[in-house]
């Protein structure tokens, strides 16, 4: 009983140690996981260190056979009250992330959750029943039993154990970067594609080419009954298919977007989730975000038919079931294919003051109200040169097409050969001005004839209430505004041409 006793304590000692480490390791995560499972956000940063310590003090606890007893006491207390926030959390339908240890395992919490608390709490009990002077054999004394030799292959034998699990995290984690990877290398051939630069030979299919046929499904509801591609594209509208994950991390931050999609875009866009794993998990989150049309695949077959190598991804089918955009793969280029499909615009990465992350307006100006004719907000930013500030001011007595715009959108890179093609015509009469964020070489690399100034922070876009590029908006000969905000290559591209088409100075009315 006494070596049983010791078994039963090391391995609470190895569990407790686990998940105290990697959630130190992940305090964010460990954050998030507390007000996920209900309480107080103000709650989320002592808990977030408080519930890690407290686990690394139940390990420690645990080891002397003269503290074992209050290890397992406090061991059992913390099982109870993990057990007790999963079975409240489950009851009223809601499935949150453990976070239980930490980046190296983290999934939504289920019956199995509560059988391996149970478990642990058995284990617990069985220290605590047999008293605090009856706690096994002590791990010190065994240790002096030991010759050096013997030592030694411990020793060696737990370091074995720490590589392995240390490679085995590894592994996770370049799984994970697996995605980003095949996100980081389809951006990086669109852009390559856009200068001309030669195919990157033998790279992995992604994506069916424009105007192949859609693979036709019928694919189990989350809810209830089955749902036909062949029902949707009867509606003759267009539909998004949104590859989905319930484990993964940017598939559910991207969720409460699709919604969104769903409700708002109902008349022109059916956004459907084609997601995989467990039911009752998927069904949790489109419960949770009041998301239709969510699917289940038994693995990734229907992925594997559109090509669609990673999560979130993405790609629009035509009311005529053929494709008709390239996947897209990520949360930014998807939101980018969804803007581009309703005409809304593209969002633009903003700076959060305090830190160095950013985030990302989703406004797709739904608040445009007409500017018409009132004096354009005073602006003054440098050339590409960075020798030359150029005020807004100083183009009075021209008219002037603002183009808002970001060398790295796919929707601008698309447009720059339709630019070019207007910048070469007979415009005396009207002046483009670009406003870019990116770099001097990224810019300078679109080789256009016009000015373009730097906003880095596209704070002058703001000014103007552009919340994406490509937008564009006429100044007239006295420095007002002359139309409404274009948003999209094609209206930016049709307001060009009616600003050339109009020979004479622009005139609004005050």
């Amino acid at each position: 009983m006494s070596l049983l006793l010791l078994l039963i304590r090391l391995l609470l000692v190895g569990v407790f140690a686990v998940a105290a480490v990697t959630k130190l390791l992940d305090r964010s995560g460990s954050r998030r996981a507390v007000t996920d499972f209900g309480l107080p956000a103000s709650f989320a940063r002592p808990l977030g260190l408080l519930i890690p310590l407290a686990e690394l003090l139940v390990a420690i606890l645990l080891l002397p056979t003269g503290t074992a007893w209050w290890g397992g006491l406090a061991a059992l207390t913390l099982l109870l009250i993990f057990t007790a926030g999963i079975s409240v959390n489950l009851a009223q339908g809601f499935k949150p992330e453990c976070h239980c240890f930490g980046q190296l395992h983290s999934a939504p919490v289920g019956w199995t959750t509560l059988f391996r608390n149970g478990l642990l709490a058995a284990c617990a009990v069985v220290v605590v029943t047999q008293g605090w002077r009856n706690s096994g054999v002590s791990v010190f004394s065994m240790l002096q039993n030991f010759t050096t030799k013997e030592i030694i292959m411990l020793s060696f034998s737990g370091a074995l154990l720490l590589a392995f699990a240390a490679e085995s995290w590894l592994v996770i984690h370049l799984m994970r970067q697996n995605g980003r990877l095949l996100l980081r290398i389809d951006d990086l051939d669109l852009r390559l594609n856009a200068i001309g630069a030669p195919q990157v030979k033998d790279r992995i299919e992604i994506g069916l080419p424009i105007g192949a046929a859609a693979p036709v499904f019928e694919l189990p509801l989350v809810s209830e009954g089955y749902l036909a591609l062949s029902s949707l594209l009867n509606r003759v509208q267009s539909v998004l298919l949104v590859f989905s994950d319930p484990k993964c991390t940017p598939c559910s931050a991207l969720l409460p977007d699709i919604a969104a999609w769903q409700r708002r875009f109902e008349s022109e866009l059916t956004t459907v989730v084609v997601s995989r794993g467990n039911k009752d998990d998927n069904r949790a989150k489109a419960d949770t975000y009041g998301l239709r049309f969510v699917v289940i695949q038994k693995d990734n077959e229907i992925a594997e038919m559109y090509l669609a190598r990673a999560t979130p991804s993405a790609v629009l089918i035509g009311a005529d079931g053929s494709i008709r955009s390239p996947l897209a793969m990520g949360s930014e280029s998807i939101i980018q294919l969804v803007a581009q499909t309703t005409g809304t615009a593209v969002p633009i990465p903003l700076p959060v003051a305090g830190n160095g992350h950013h985030k990302h307006t989703h406004s797709s100006l739904s608040t445009r109200s007409s500017r018409i004719g009132m004096f354009a907000p005073s602006f003054r930013l440098p050339d590409l040169n960075s020798q030359q500030q150029v005020d807004l001011k100083d183009l009075q007595g021209r008219n002037v097409l603002l183009l808002f715009w970001n060398p790295s959108c796919r929707f601008c890179i698309e447009m720059v050969s339709d630019l070019r093609s207007w910048e070469s015509q007979e415009q005396n009469h009207l002046d483009l001005l670009v406003i870019s964020t990116g770099t001097v070489e990224a810019n300078r690399a679109m080789n256009l004839q016009s000015t373009v100034l730097l906003d880095l922070d596209f704070s002058v876009g703001r000014l103007f209430n552009a919340a994406g590029t490509p937008s564009a908006v006429l100044i007239d000969v006295s420095g007002k505004i002359a139309s409404e905000l274009a948003v999209g290559a094609p209206e930016v591209l049709a307001l060009a041409r009616t600003g050339m088409e109009t020979r004479t100075e622009l005139a609004v009315v005050t």
